[in-house]
């Protein structure tokens, strides 16, 4: 039977949950405010930016240059100068998508397998591989990247879209394997040891039984590498130096001289570059949480 709640206990609960509303939409203002102030910007002259920097108005001219000059790639100085300066907004986007899309399914297709092979099976010099991917975490990424870039270039990664997306996979792998070696440790070897019993062998378990029940710690995986790869910087910018190869995150970093005399160029390419991690993040919210269910309910 249900417990009746006093007058007292109701009131709590009403304020309790005013509570959670009232944080959640602060959250959701944080979030939106800066996303509204980009777009605003981005419609406004130089002049207006600098005048009135929280004013509403826009102008439809200014909008339609900085949005073209986006698209194109192309920066227009005050004196009407047109420098070809960035790369068009499609290319640096198909460049983003490739290099994210490599690095996942290399992260993917090496992490899960090692990850279970070191929480479930026993071979030689196992805990010194464990050591050494402690040790390759240890050591900052920055440390040894004039190495890594003689290293890539020695091997023709350099300017290569499918070669950087595997070098990032790479750097994200040790983290990886140790989040899934954490969660394998804890799988039910019941499940298993039932579909060994009715004939599976090792390849059709792993596959047919393993794989879909991490199916919410792999999408756990891949969502937080995901924000990791499309904001990439350090490694692309050794490894990238030509133009039609560069990310949407190399050419936000070369607005610091357009922001000097055409900030909204450089609010236009920001709200673009907000774009694709939204939609994402709107198009699988579906999948995300119901990976974060079935994640949580094998660790129950």
């Amino acid at each position: 039977m249900k417990k009746r709640l006093t007058r007292s206990d109701h009131a709590k609960e009403i304020a309790l949950k005013t509570v959670k509303e009232v944080v959640l939409v602060l959250w959701a203002l944080t979030m939106l405010i800066p996303l509204v102030y980009m777009f605003v910007s981005s419609g406004k002259s130089p002049g207006a930016i600098t005048a009135e920097p929280f004013s509403l108005r826009m102008s439809w001219e200014e909008l339609v240059k900085n949005y073209t000059g986006v698209w194109r790639g192309e920066l227009t100085r005050p004196s009407g100068l047109v420098l070809q300066m960035f790369t068009p907004y499609l290319t640096m986007l198909r460049n983003a998508v490739i290099l994210v899309a490599v690095a996942l399914v290399f992260l993917v297709l090496g992490a899960v397998p090692i990850g279970y092979a070191l929480a479930r099976r026993s071979f030689r010099l196992k805990s010194v591989y464990m050591i050494f991917l402690v040790f390759i975490l240890a050591v900052p990424l920055f440390g040894y990247l004039i190495a890594f870039y003689f290293m890539m270039s020695a091997i023709r990664f350099t300017n290569n879209l499918f070669g950087i997306g595997i070098v990032y996979a790479a750097v994200s792998m040790p983290s990886g394997i140790i989040f899934l070696r954490g969660f394998y440790a804890n799988f039910p070897q019941e499940v298993e040891e039932s579909a060994e019993i009715d004939g599976a062998g090792e390849l059709r378990r792993f596959f047919s039984i393993v794989v879909p029940m991490s199916r919410g710690i792999i999408v756990s995986i891949v969502l937080v590498n995901f924000m990791g790869y499309w904001n990439e910087f350090g490694i692309a910018s050794i490894l990238i130096d030509e133009q039609q190869f560069k990310t949407i995150s190399l050419n936000i970093m070369m607005t610091s001289e357009a922001s000097a005399y055409d900030p909204g160029f450089t609010f236009a390419l920001l709200t673009l570059s907000a774009l694709p991690t939204m939609l994402f993040f709107t198009i699988f919210q579906k999948q995300i949480s119901q990976g974060g269910i079935a994640m949580g309910s094998l660790k129950g």
